[in-house]
């Protein structure tokens, strides 16, 4: 019951930072919280019966909450989350991976006090409070969730931790890591604790408060607890304790990424960086960036270091148009009529044909036409079975980029 209420206190806390005016300017004015229309979540075999398959789970509905705490739980597969929930507590169970994309609307996850060595809050871009202490978390990914405002990271295995893309944080506390060097470059808030606040030693950790007051006159309180080895730095220079001067530079890294297939919107891949044997950890030793993502052609990716990494490398990968679709193949006396579905911006197609399913050999034929989607192959053998495909290409200055081919095979009249 202790827990409950701590987590009913954690919530209206939550509540208050949502409702307008009392929000002190973190929710866009005019914003309100979703009201529920059915209930948050039941394990999948009891949700017809309306029986809850562990006994101590908290439904708060008005509010989109889910509390299953301290139940032993190591999945939540059994579990059909709605997709707008907006708070979710699995605190105190044996939880050793946590995938929070079922539920992107989540502004709020407790998750401490499990054995989570993977937590994904990726698609969670309206999260604003997370707590996962006391867990076995090598690396933490959080560039998506710019609106996060409270952070609690303690005691697991983080060696760095990636800030740069929540500004808006207000509370951090990551002690009980091995991070050497933590950058509050873009974090104002955090950064004035640090350089302005007051300063105590709390259980061998380093507490950090500064108060600040708004336009209307309220406080707001900024807080960053962290370990007396982590060195603090902003804008390159140190702020706090003794930066790390045996940093990595990531420049010789080997970056390896796959080629993209072209959906018209940006791509983001992940990529496998290496660097002197060892492959680094996205979101601990280095950070991703991408410039001309989205069409068809040669993109870029920039890997920056950070933690105990520094400096920048780049590597190129491809966008490739998408796969011919519609094959269909018409046989006729000693030919075949080749058809395909129109592919979006493509500069034209390739065909290959032969009797051998390897291609070993084959004929080509090139359609310079984006237009031109049907070619008839003729002077074949009688009566033989040919295997046919097709691939859209685009040229792009001097270079070309080909789909994955399309296959099909066909005996001839």
């Amino acid at each position: 019951m202790k827990k409950l209420m701590t987590w009913l206190l954690a919530l209206l806390l939550v509540a208050a930072l949502t409702c307008g005016a009392s929000a002190e300017g973190i929710v866009s004015e005019g914003m309100e919280p979703a009201v529920p229309e059915t209930e948050a979540a039941l394990p999948e075999e009891d949700a017809a019966a309306g029986d809850m398959a562990v006994s101590e789970v908290e439904y708060l509905d008005d509010d989109k909450a889910l509390y299953i705490y301290d139940e032993g739980l190591t999945s939540l597969d059994d579990y059909k989350l709605v997709p707008d929930l907006l708070q979710l507590g699995v605190s105190d169970n044996k939880l050793t991976r946590l995938d929070a994309s079922r539920v992107p609307l989540l502004e709020s996850l407790w998750c401490e006090n499990n054995k989570l060595t993977s937590l994904n809050v990726s698609k969670n871009t309206a999260l604003m409070q997370l707590n996962c202490d006391t867990n076995q978390l090598a690396s933490l990914d959080l560039s998506r969730n710019t609106e996060l405002l409270y952070l609690w990271c303690r005691h697991n295995q983080l060696t760095g931790l990636d800030l740069s893309k929540n500004t808006r944080l207000r509370e951090l506390y990551c002690s009980g890591n091995r991070i050497a060097v933590l950058d509050l470059s873009n974090c104002k808030g955090l950064l004035a604790a640090v350089q302005k606040g007051k300063k105590k030693e709390k259980k061998g950790a380093i507490l950090f408060e500064y108060y600040e007051e708004n336009e209307e006159g309220d406080e707001r309180l900024y807080t960053v607890e962290i370990d007396p080895s982590t060195a603090i730095v902003a804008n390159g220079k140190t702020i706090y304790g003794k930066a790390a001067v045996d940093q990595t530079d990531i420049a010789g890294a080997k970056v390896t990424v796959k080629a993209q297939t072209w959906t018209g919107k940006a791509l983001e891949p992940k990529a496998t960086v290496k660097l002197d044997g060892k492959t680094l950890v996205a979101g601990t030793d280095y950070t991703l960036s991408y410039k001309n993502n989205t069409a068809i052609g040669k993109a870029t990716i920039t890997v920056t270091g950070t933690g105990n990494y520094t400096g920048a490398v780049k590597a190129a990968f491809a966008i490739n148009p998408k796969k011919v679709s519609g094959l269909k193949l018409q046989p006729g006396a000693r030919k075949l009529t080749v058809s395909w579905k129109k592919a979006a911006d493509v500069t034209g197609y390739e065909i290959e044909y032969g009797l051998k399913q390897d291609f070993k050999g084959a004929k080509k034929v090139k359609v310079q036409k984006a237009e031109t989607v049907q070619k008839t192959l003729t002077r074949l053998s009688a009566g033989k079975k040919y295997y046919v495909r097709v691939r859209a290409y685009k040229k792009v200055g001097t270079a070309k980029y080909y789909s994955a081919w399309a296959k099909g095979y066909k005996k001839t009249k």
